[in-house]
């Protein structure tokens, strides 16, 4: 059932004589009007609250039940002052003892008597009372009854408690932080029963409750926007509602983050061109506004209305070329932010500045054509030629720069045009044609007639030159007296060759030039002489040699005259033969022969005037070399599902085969790959690769060779196998997270914090293992951590975990050391910050080593009567929560076993005021009393005995509640 509640006045103890009599002189003097009463506000009040329990049956023999009914009271209902108990209606038999026992001091039972007064043990005095009260009935049984269970019909509890006073004791402090920081308000009140907090903000247009907001600290994460908030705490309880002073929140503004600049682009002129940037917003949001350089970024100014993240300049002109751009940030923080630069090309077409113009030369000179043309980019040139009228032209090959320059050119020239085309990737622009122009020339001879010497029967040949433009005819005349020449019919070339007969022994011969622009002739003629040819006289001889040495062959002649010598090869068996270039000498070295030279077969070939005379081939004979590494093998490291290509090279005569192969046993073995006989062997890297080995073997008639081995690492990205899972851990204790990830090679570990919900994380610094040890702090609850797993391949984040941080109770009042005389009352108090926690009171008599459990004593406040055997104890409380216990510090009890003679009383003024104590009636009623008048000597005197003898403490009760 629900409790009955009511509120009285303190009630008043019996007063002894002498008080009584003071009583009485204190009323004379308040109706002679020598006493006044003046109201001064209670401390505390009482509330007297009734609770029902439900029916019972007592054990059979009238004997004491086993406490089957009870009544729950809640916490915060006040100080306990005193309590009845009463059996509901009229029972019978009627009981003869009642008790009850209080679940938190379930040592003790508290008597009652039938008339529903109870004896309240001191130890119940000033504790809240909550918990379970179970009765225990005790019914009178004479034996004639037999085993007899009695019913009745329940119980009730009236419980008078004392409430205390709601008062802030602190009140949160202005506070300054930056948009997007967490910052913590903090606040804190006395009463009892404990009052509920609830914050509240003002932005500007009242206050209003914060919804959640109902501890004494409240967090905020601001925005710029929330700047200059108010925020106040208003408790509540039975006794009011008390409200802090407000606290202002300074939010400083956070400034924005460059995240892309704009990016260089090229334009063709007339095109739009567009530049982008990026950032972070800021708090409050950042503005953006485009900027421009006009000498290479040294300066920049702003460009009026490019205020957008995307600013476009169209179209784009070749005047903007190579300008620079760039976009800065700004917001109430102050501080500009600029991106990168980020420059702009113009391109435009060719446009001809200065077109090639018409040459006039004489034959045999050099025409020099110029043409020149302004684009960008700067465009090339490629000159062409057109032969017949400017009907069609062609491409000039390597013709590219401006400058084209034609030598040696004829009068076959004469009537060519050319011409310059300009291209830069834009446009092709063509300049006009140019006309060239080349004069004629009359024949000149270059080149007369030599004497020469033959043997009979062979030919002979005589050769001339002559220049003239157009070119001239030639006509070959023979004399055999230098005087008298006759033409030689058909002889009508530059060379005139014949077969020479010992009648030609002693003839002339001259060659006749002649063109359209005249003739010319060269009196001087070209003698001939018949001679003998050459005889071999010792022939080259077979060679056998290795591959890269040096073979030599010899050979001589006899000869008249002298012969010239020059050496033949032959690589088809002796079949055919062909020169060896600038082997012209008697001996014939041969350096850095190939075991493909071996078979070569090897004759000279001696000539002079008359005729050759060859000598019989040698046999050349070459063995083979071995093979020798030339590129050898690196060990790789490449990404799984990635193209790994391994390449090796060799010499070796002959050229060695090559077959590549694999170890997969760390090259305790090898085995042939198939296929893999090419100086490079490409293939896609599997994980199952990781640690293969290879190497490529080279093999000729003349052995084998291996390069050295070459080891591949295969890289797989990193893959999370295990995330940490959220942990809840109590205050000061440690919390663990762990991780798992695969990867190759194995990945490293680097574990972040986010301490604002997850929106940014930051490493833990050395927190690189599987597992993360987190002290568990209070002010750590929330915070989330992640592990970021990276291998050479890249990274891998784990999901984060969310850290509860169960906190311990916090001592707010400490007990302090009492200093007593034995038999006085000694009351401890303590207080923690979670009016959740549960409360054990401590006593060590050893100096603190150890300390003791005060049974029932599960209170804010320790209150007994003091003995000998309890000075220098030391007294605690331990303040436990679902996170741990806390303890305060333990304070000393010191005992004074002299008991001090009372002071004795001081005659009092003829005139003035003494404050006395009231009944207990007029107490509770807010009212003191006051002793005025011009003649008040005797109710003075009263008053002070009253005063000195302790007389007023049995009037209005223990002080030690008011003064709460």
């Amino acid at each position: 059932m629900l409790p009955t509640t009511r509120a009285r006045a303190r009630q008043g103890t019996r007063t002894s004589a002498f008080a009584r009599g003071i009583a009485a002189l204190l009323a004379v003097g308040l109706t002679a009007g020598l006493v006044t009463l003046a109201a001064t506000p209670a401390a505390a009040s009482e509330v007297t609250t009734t609770y029902t329990g439900a029916g019972f049956v007592t054990g059979p023999g009238g004997g004491t039940n086993s406490g089957q009914s009870s009544i729950v009271v809640p916490a915060g209902t006040g100080s306990l002052r005193s309590m009845t108990l009463n059996l509901v209606g009229n029972p019978q038999p009627a009981p003869v003892g009642l008790q009850i026992q209080v679940g938190f001091q379930n040592d003790v039972l508290i008597n009652c008597g039938t008339g529903g007064t109870c004896a309240l043990p001191p130890r119940y005095e000033g504790r809240d009372p909550a918990g379970r009260w179970i009765l225990f009935v005790t019914v009178g049984w004479d034996g004639s009854q037999g085993d007899v269970s009695y019913n009745y019909g329940g119980f009730t509890v009236a419980l008078t408690t004392e409430v205390a006073d709601l008062a802030i004791t602190t009140h949160p402090a202005n506070v300054s932080t930056q948009s997007g920081t967490a910052v913590t308000l903090t606040s804190a009140a006395t009463g009892h029963p404990t009052p509920a907090v609830q914050w509240q903000v003002d932005s500007g247009t009242g206050f209003a409750n914060v919804p959640g907001a109902t501890s004494p600290s409240y967090t905020v994460t601001p925005t710029y926007a929330q700047s200059g908030y108010k925020y106040q705490a208003v408790y509540s309880s039975a006794q009011g509602t008390v409200t802090t002073n407000p606290a202002t929140l300074t939010v400083l503004p956070l400034l924005p983050v460059v995240t892309s600049d704009p990016v260089s682009t090229t334009v063709t002129e007339g095109a739009p061109a567009s530049f982008s940037a990026g950032a972070t917003p800021g708090d409050p949001a950042a503005t953006v506004q485009w900027e421009v350089s006009l000498d290479g970024g040294a300066t920049f100014v702003g460009l009026a209305g490019a205020t957008a993240s995307t600013h476009t300049i169209a179209p784009a002109t070749r005047a903007q070329h190579l300008l620079q751009y760039r976009a800065v940030f700004l917001n109430a923080a102050g501080t500009r932010v600029a991106t990168a630069a980020a420059t702009l090309r113009v391109q435009y077409g060719p446009e001809i500045l200065t077109p090639p113009t018409d040459v006039d030369i004489p034959s045999g000179g050099t025409a020099t054509f110029w043409a020149s043309a302004a684009g960008n980019p700067t465009p090339t040139v490629q000159w062409q030629i057109s032969t017949d009228g400017e009907a069609t032209f062609t491409d000039i090959a390597g013709a590219t720069e401006p400058t084209l320059v034609l030598v040696d050119r004829r009068y076959a020239h004469t009537d060519t045009f050319y011409r310059a085309v300009f291209t830069n990737g834009v446009v092709s622009r063509t300049t006009d044609a140019a006309r060239l122009s080349v004069d004629s020339i009359a024949p000149d001879v270059t080149t007369v007639p030599l004497d020469q010497r033959v043997v009979a029967g062979t030919p002979v040949t005589f050769t001339s030159a002559a220049t003239g433009d157009p070119a001239p005819t030639v006509q070959w005349w023979v004399s055999s007296d230098r005087v008298s020449f006759v033409k030689i019919v058909g002889a009508t070339a530059d060379s005139y060759t014949f077969t020479a007969t010992a009648q030609d022994d002693g003839n002339w011969y001259r060659a006749d030039y002649q063109n359209a622009l005249g003739s010319y002739y060269w009196g001087q003629a070209a003698y001939l002489t018949v001679g003998v040819a050459p005889v071999v006289t010792a022939h080259p001889t077979d060679q056998t040699v290795v591959a890269g040495t040096r073979a030599t062959f010899t050979s001589t002649i006899t000869s008249q005259p002298g012969s010239e010598v020059q050496w033949q090869a032959s690589t088809d068996g002796g079949v055919s033969f062909t020169d060896i270039p600038d082997a012209t000498y008697s001996t014939l070295e041969l350096d850095g022969l190939t075991f493909a030279d071996s078979g070569t077969r090897y004759r000279a070939v001696h000539t002079n005037w008359v005729d050759s005379a060859t000598t019989d081939p040698a046999i050349l004979t070459v063995t083979a070399a071995l093979p020798v590494v030339t590129t050898d093998i690196a060990d790789q490291e490449v990404l799984a599902g990635t193209p790994v290509t391994f390449t090796a090279a060799a010499t070796g005569d002959p050229t060695p085969t090559v077959q590549w192969r694999r170890s997969t046993d760390g090259g305790r073995t090898f085995s042939d790959i198939a296929g893999a006989t090419s100086d490079s062997y490409t293939f896609t890297a599997a994980a199952a690769d990781d640690r293969n080995q290879y190497a490529a073997v080279y093999t000729n008639v003349g052995g084998w060779l291996s390069t050295s081995v070459a080891t591949l690492a295969v890289n797989v990205a990193p893959v999370v196998s295990l995330d940490p899972v959220d942990q809840t851990a109590s205050e000061d204790t440690v919390a663990t997270f762990t991780t798992g990830a695969t990867g190759q090679p194995a990945p490293r570990v680097q574990w972040q914090v986010s301490t604002n919900g997850g929106l940014t994380f930051t490493d833990i610094q050395g927190a690189m293992a599987s597992t993360l040890s987190v002290p568990a702090e209070e002010n750590a609850t929330g915070n989330r951590y992640r592990a970021v797993h990276t291998n050479v391949v890249g990274a891998v984040v784990t999901d984060d975990a969310t850290l509860t941080v169960l906190p311990l109770a916090d001592i707010v009042t400490q007990p302090t050391a009492q200093a007593l005389r034995v038999g006085a009352r000694a009351t401890f108090t303590a207080r923690s910050d979670d009016p959740a926690a549960t409360i054990q009171w401590q006593v060590s008599a050893d100096g603190g080593r150890t300390f003791t459990d005060l049974p029932g004593e599960v209170g804010g406040e320790l209150t007994f009567l003091t003995t000998t055997d309890q000075d220098g104890n030391l007294y605690r409380a331990l303040f436990t929560t679902t996170a741990g216990t806390t303890s305060t510090t333990p304070v000393a009890l010191t005992l004074d076993a002299a008991v001090p003679a009372p002071a004795a009383p001081t005659a009092p003024a003829a005139t003035g005021t003494v404050a006395v104590d009231v009944p207990r009636a007029a107490r509770a009623a807010g009212a003191a009393l006051a002793v005025t008048g011009a003649d008040s000597g005797l109710l003075a005197l009263a008053a002070a005995l009253l005063l000195a003898t302790g007389a007023a403490a049995t009037v209005i009760g223990r002080r030690r509640h008011a003064a709460r």
